[in-house]
């Protein structure tokens, strides 16, 4: 049985409550250095979108229909555009929606969890292990722009708000506990990882854009990029990964995205200057 079309005749998703995640995260493992090692569970990763509607009268009798006549008897599939100007996408309802009338609108209020597989991705993704190298298995895109043998965070891009940015070190301090004496402490390792707090504002053709990179040239967010962060040295651009999927939120015309990375090999001050500059 083909996958039914949403009607055309009903209005698209509205953005207010849009939000998207992964259902099932990639798998992340600590290493000794005290970064991390992250693997994709799947070749086509399931997505959770939930979708919301307002419809008049007469549209939320039309999308009842749709839902006993093609959606539900397809097993809850369905193909729509999620923003106006985007492909269709196969999309299946969790479950059956809610509604709720809303009296200060006059309308209905309908919302839903949409589950949605993105494809495998169009390219190949570089060795998690060294620039250059490409493990069996594991897609390329020869076509994208790299920097240090890594994809490049497209420079068409805006760099990361300044709102929201944090830098956190974990602990790499080592202790032991000597009797009748205090406690040793030691560096336990002098590449520390480096977590980055990141807010990117996009509009939706940035968004698009964006996507495709993290999908394609990263794999959802698995492979390492170099990318631009910022310290008290100034905007570098560092080899960095994403710890977890990150997070869209519409804003007005645009999407909000938050997420975080680890980076380390920060440049600081060299000591001379250091001791120059405190002595003066």
């Amino acid at each position: 049985m083909a996958t039914p079309n949403f009607p055309t005749k009903l209005p698209l998703p509205i953005r207010d409550g849009f939000k998207g995640n992964l259902q099932r995260k990639p798998r992340v493992t600590k290493m000794d250095d005290g970064k991390t090692f992250i693997r994709r569970l799947y070749e086509r990763q399931p997505n959770d979108y939930m979708l919301a509607w307002r419809f008049t009268w007469s549209q939320y009798e039309l999308f009842e229909a749709f839902l006993k006549y093609d959606c539900w008897p397809n097993g809850g599939y369905f193909n729509m555009a999620v923003t106006a100007g985007a492909e269709p996408i196969e999309l299946r309802m969790k479950k059956y929606p809610d509604a709720r009338f809303n009296e200060n609108a006059n309308a209905w209020d309908v919302q839903v969890e949409c589950e949605y597989y993105k494809g495998k991705p169009r390219g190949l993704v570089l060795s998690y292990a060294k620039p250059g190298y490409v493990k069996p298995g594991y897609w390329s895109e020869s076509n994208a722009p790299t920097l240090n043998g890594y994809p490049l965070y497209p420079p068409s891009l805006p760099e990361p708000e300044r709102s929201g940015y944090s830098l956190i070190r974990p602990d790499a301090i080592a202790r032991s506990n000597i009797d009748n004496a205090k406690a040793e402490e030691r560096e336990r390792f002098k590449d520390h990882a480096i977590n980055v707090q990141l807010t990117y504002l996009f509009n939706a053709n940035e968004y698009a854009i964006f996507d495709s990179f993290y999908h394609d040239s990263l794999y959802d967010g698995v492979a390492p990029f170099m990318g631009p962060v910022a310290n008290g040295d100034g905007l570098q651009t560092l080899r960095c990964k994403f710890l977890e999927p990150v997070q869209v939120t519409p804003v007005g015309n645009g999407y909000r995205v938050t997420a975080t990375v680890e980076t380390a090999r920060m440049a600081v001050m060299d000591e001379q200057t250091y001791r120059n500059t405190i002595n003066d």
